[in-house]
């Protein structure tokens, strides 16, 4: 509960927010991303690595790049990396 109240959500609206979007779907979205696309994953990230898979499956010229020693929380558990490689991504592109 005190969780919820830090962020300004009582924990029955962030649910019924949560549920609210279960149902979304974007995808048909993805192929309109013309510009290149990077896709950070870190690669503890269990849940979300096929979402990542399938994303750069979906954007065309999109490229998947997954965080070694990282999980959820790529900028904290590993900033360095992270840093690299939107340095690599933002260089090869002329960003």
């Amino acid at each position: 509960k005190a969780s919820f109240q830090e962020i300004g959500f009582k924990k029955n609206d962030f649910i019924q927010l949560t549920n609210s979007m279960i149902n979304l779907n974007f995808t048909s979205n993805l192929l309109a991303i013309s510009c290149p696309t990077l896709i950070v994953c870190g690669e503890k990230d269990y849940p979300n690595k096929n979402a990542s898979n399938a994303i750069v499956q979906h954007i065309p010229k999109a490229q998947l790049q997954f965080i070694p020693n990282a999980g959820h929380e790529i900028n904290t558990q590993a900033p360095q990396t992270l840093g690299q490689t939107l340095e690599a991504f933002y260089k090869e592109h002329h960003f």
